[in-house]
Parts: structure tokens; C-alpha cells; sequence
């Protein structure tokens, strides 16, 4: 029997036995659907992992300060505030190895403009902050060495914050207020999204 005689019988039975044929045909399609979604499921989780280990730095290592013990009550970790910035150049200077070491510091603080206010997480951080946290600015710029030095108040926003406090306006240059204190906005931070791990920590909620 050659080739063309089978696949006449083939066709033959498929059209005897529609419903069977129908069936056979719609459990392959099933199938072929499920690997496919399921490999498109798995690339798409292992893509968002990837993001979220480039978003915390794949190699990065916190150094907090330790707690403080009084009459037998012990106070949160990095509540006894004895790291100092003069800790974190020797850090840089004593191990050859590290990149960058940004000390910081972190507190919550209502942010206003005018009518509008926003409660953000509030950072002191150095340049070599989002260095270490591989953070990019999508407006403006970041902070100069000489504003630094001085401690001018200067602030980079993220995109949440600027949105609540400015809509659709202009953000770069603008004055916010942090606890009676003007800070002129010199940069918008790059998009980040909720932290890892989390669905309520919005990393963009912040002033820096």
C-alpha cells in the first residue's frame, strides 16, 4: 500500500468517525496549549525573579547597627544608631572588594506641596546609594559632591510620590516641605514597584 492509499484511508476514517476524530484532534490542541502556557508562565516567573534580584542588588550586603538593651527590654534592630559615615569609608577603604558603601539613614515623614500632602518613607543616603541599589533617575539629576559637603537641601523623588504631589505637572525644580523643611526636587527616580516579596511596601513612594 504506498503513501497516497493511506492517507486516503485515513481521511476516510476521519470522516466515518467525526466525533472521534474531533476529539482526538481537540485533546491534542489542549495539550499543545498546555506546555506552551506553562513554559510562557515559567519564563515570565523566572524573568520577574531575575528583575527583582537586579532590583535588590545580587550582591549586595546590609550592615545595620545593633539594638539597645535597657532593664531587660531590647529595642529593634538598628536602634542603637552607632554606625557613622566615617564606618562606611573605612568599609570602602579596608576591603578592596567593595564597589560602593552608602550609609543611610530612614524615617516616615508627610511630604506637602501646597494642599497636597503624601506620607513617604524619607532616606538620607549618599551618591553611591543607588549605585548599591541599582536605582536610575529618569529626570534630572543626581545629588553634586559640593551639595553634599554643604548638606544643601536638595531631594530625588520616586515616581509615586511625585505623581500624589504633582499629578501630571512639572516636578523637577519644585519645592516639597519634609516636617517644616524646604527641599528643592533635582532628580525623579527611575520606577521600581512594589518591593519583592511584598504587595503593600511601595518602593516608589519615597524622597531621598
Amino acid at each position: 500500500m504506498d503513501v497516497l492509499e493511506l492517507i486516503r484511508v485515513a481521511w476516510s476514517s476521519i470522516r466515518v468517525h467525526k466525533m472521534r476524530s474531533f476529539l482526538t484532534i481537540l485533546g491534542i490542541m489542549i495539550g499543545v496549549a498546555c506546555v506552551i502556557t506553562m513554559m510562557t508562565v515559567t519564563a515570565g516567573a523566572q524573568h520577574d525573579i531575575d528583575r527583582q534580584m537586579r532590583e535588590m542588588g545580587s550582591n549586595l550586603m546590609m550592615v545595620y547597627a545593633g539594638s539597645w538593651r535597657r532593664g531587660g527590654v531590647s529595642g529593634a534592630a538598628g536602634s542603637n544608631a552607632v554606625l557613622t559615615e566615617d564606618d562606611a569609608e573605612a568599609i570602602k577603604r579596608e576591603i578592596p572588594e567593595i564597589l560602593a558603601a552608602a550609609p543611610t539613614m530612614r524615617g516616615y515623614a508627610q511630604i506637602v506641596v501646597g494642599n497636597r500632602n503624601w506620607n513617604s518613607s524619607v532616606y538620607g543616603i549618599d551618591e553611591d546609594f543607588l549605585v548599591v541599589r541599582n536605582w536610575g533617575i529618569n529626570e534630572g539629576r543626581l545629588f553634586e559632591p559640593s551639595e553634599l559637603s554643604r548638606g544643601s537641601r536638595v531631594a530625588l523623588i520616586g515616581s509615586t510620590t511625585a505623581t500624589e504631589l504633582f499629578g501630571e505637572g512639572q516636578v523637577l525644580g519644585q519645592t516639597i516641605r519634609v516636617q517644616n523643611v524646604q527641599f528643592t526636587i533635582v532628580g525623579l527616580l527611575a520606577s521600581k514597584g512594589m518591593a519583592p516579596g511584598t504587595t503593600s511596601f511601595d518602593q516608589d513612594s519615597v524622597v531621598r
